[in-house]
């Protein structure tokens, strides 16, 4: 039998992981809807966010691996919705930012996405609920760059 505390930690565990899942779910769906794979998706949402950025922080920014990371952006400069450049100061940074293309594809997802999470937090929280999980994921998280 678990202890009181070690349920706590299985609950919130747990709650973690299946809001990420529900989130993960809904920007698949709209993924989906632009012929593009979720990790497609992220780095365009990425791009759009912070503009452009060397590989290295992408893949940061994105939690995935360096590997992953350059094989979803080769697909994506194949369509022209991205573009990969050498850095002005080191010929060993590559930068990639978004090509006109792809920005229209992130002014189109985006709010989709934005959409989709409201639609999903406001159907079980209040405004004052989710302020308060916000200050709390921040004090595991950080504070987020945005």
């Amino acid at each position: 039998m678990k202890t009181p505390q070690e349920r706590s930690y299985i609950a919130l565990f747990r709650a973690v992981m299946l809001t990420h899942h529900a989130l993960q779910h809904r920007a698949r769906a709209v993924a989906v809807r632009f012929g593009l794979q979720s990790a497609e998706l992220n780095v365009i949402d990425i791009l759009g966010k912070f503009g452009s950025v060397t590989m290295g922080e992408l893949a940061q920014r994105a939690f995935i691996s360096p590997a992953s990371t350059t094989r979803t952006v080769k697909g994506l400069e194949q369509r022209d919705l991205l573009i990969r450049t050498r850095h002005a100061d080191s010929d060993r940074v590559v930068v990639v930012e978004l090509t006109p293309k792809g920005e229209e594809i992130f002014r189109k997802c985006f709010p989709a996405i934005f959409a989709q999470a409201v639609e999903y937090f406001d159907a079980a929280l209040k405004p004052a609920e989710r302020h308060q999980l916000v200050k709390l994921l921040e004090k595991l998280a950080g504070p987020m760059d945005f």
